[in-house]
C-alpha cells in the first residue's frame, strides 16, 4: 500500500534566463506494516485502524485487527478479560495474566502476547476458537493487535503473526475513523461500549464514583465494615448485547457458576418496572473468579429502544444484601436519553 508525504515542490531559477523550472518529488513515508503473503486487507471499521483476513480451509478466514485505546482507563486485565469472556474463559487478575504473557517485539519495543483457546467449538465446526492478543504501549496509547479464528489455523499462523508484529510502525498508523453518533460496534468487535449520554440518576448515599474502564459507562464502589467492598458497574451495548442468556451466563462465569440452559433461564429472572419499560433482575451467589472469595451478584438488564443497559452490583454477600434495595431504586428511577 502506498503511504506518501505530501508532494515536495522545488523551484530552481535557471541562471541568467529568468525562467523557473519546477521539479516535483514524492518523498516516501515508511509503511505502518509489512503485510505477510496471503493476508488480505479489509475495511477497518469501528475503533480498528486496520483489519486483515487470512484465508483458510473451507472458506473460513482468520481475522487480524489493530485496536488503539488512547489514554486507556482501568486496568489491562479489564480489557483482556472482555476477550477471555468471549472465549468462555474465566477472568484473570493481573498477576495471573503476567504469568501467561509471552514476550514479543512490537514497534521495535517489548510487548506481550496472550494465547487463548476457547472452551466450546465454533458454530458449524468442530474446531475451538483461538485468539492471539498482543499488546504494547506507545506514548499514551495502548495498542491491541488481535488474531482470531479456528484453533488449528491460528496455531499455524502464529509464527507469521509474531513476525508481522515486528514490522509494525505505530507512529505511522492511520488515524482511527471518526466515531459515529450510533456506532454498530459491540463487545465482540471491540472493548468499547457505544459513546452515549448517561441517564439521569440519583446516586445512593455512600456510593463513590470511580473512573470507568473501557467497557463501562459508569462505575461506583461501595464500602462496608471490616473492609468489605462491592462494585456497581453500568454498561450499554447496541441491540440486545448478545442476548439475555449469554449475558446472564457471562455473569455466572464471573461467579464460577455453570451456565444455565435457555429453558431454565426464566427461573432466575424477576421482571421489574422501569421508566418506559421492563427490566429483568437476577440475583446469584458464588465465588468471585478474580478474588476467589465468596461473592453475590445482583444484575439488571434493561432493554431501551435499540440498546440494552446492564447494571451489576457484585461483591461481599452481606454488603450486596444491604445495598440491594438502593441498587434496584437506582436503575428503576434512571431516566434515559431520548425518553
Amino acid at each position: 500500500m502506498g503511504w506518501f508525504a505530501p508532494w515536495l515542490v522545488l523551484v530552481a531559477l535557471a541562471g541568467g534566463c529568468g525562467r523557473s523550472d519546477i521539479h516535483v518529488y514524492r518523498i516516501p513515508k515508511e509503511d505502518p506494516w509489512k503485510l505477510p503473503a496471503g493476508w488480505e486487507v479489509r475495511e477497518p471499521g469501528a475503533m480498528r485502524v486496520a483489519r486483515f483476513a487470512v484465508p483458510g480451509p473451507g472458506g473460513r478466514e482468520t481475522d487480524v485487527s489493530l485496536i488503539p485505546l488512547k489514554g486507556m482507563p482501568g486496568s489491562r486485565a479489564d480489557v483482556l478479560n472482555i476477550w477471555r469472556q468471549q472465549l468462555r474463559l474465566e477472568p484473570l487478575d493481573e498477576e495471573a495474566l503476567a504469568k501467561m504473557a509471552e514476550k514479543v517485539s512490537i514497534n521495535s519495543a517489548g510487548g506481550e502476547l496472550f494465547d487463548m483457546v476457547g472452551t466450546d467449538a465454533v458454530e458449524g465446526s468442530n474446531a475451538r476458537p483461538r485468539t492471539l492478543l498482543a499488546t504494547v504501549k506507545n506514548d499514551n496509547t495502548t495498542w491491541f493487535i488481535k488474531m482470531t479464528g479456528d484453533d488449528e489455523q491460528v496455531r499455524r499462523e502464529k509464527p507469521v503473526f509474531i513476525s508481522f508484529l515486528k514490522t509494525l510502525n505505530l507512529d505511522a498508523m492511520p488515524a482511527p475513523a471518526p466515531a459515529r453518533p450510533r456506532p454498530e460496534a459491540t463487545s465482540a468487535e471491540t472493548p468499547h461500549a457505544p459513546a452515549v449520554a448517561r441517564p439521569e440518576w440519583s446516586v445512593p448515599p455512600g456510593w463513590q464514583e470511580q473512573p470507568p474502564s473501557p467497557m463501562l459507562l459508569a462505575r461506583f464502589q461501595v464500602a462496608g465494615g471490616d473492609g468489605a467492598k462491592a462494585d456497581v458497574n453500568i454498561t450499554v451495548l447496541d441491540g440486545d448485547g448478545g442476548g439475555m442468556s449469554e449475558n446472564v451466563n457471562r455473569w455466572r462465569r464471573q461467579l464460577g457458576l455453570p451456565p444455565v440452559a435457555e429453558g431454565e433461564l426464566n427461573k432466575l429472572l424477576t421482571p421489574l418496572d422501569v421508566h418506559g419499560g421492563k427490566a429483568m433482575l437476577v440475583d446469584m451467589s458464588g465465588t468471585d473468579a478474580k478474588t476467589r472469595q465468596s461473592a453475590r451478584l445482583i444484575g439488571a438488564i434493561v432493554p431501551r429502544e435499540d440498546r440494552t443497559w446492564f447494571y451489576k452490583l457484585m461483591g461481599n454477600e452481606q454488603l450486596a444484601e444491604r445495598e440491594k434495595a438502593a441498587f434496584i431504586k437506582f436503575f428503576q428511577t434512571a431516566k434515559y436519553p431520548n425518553g
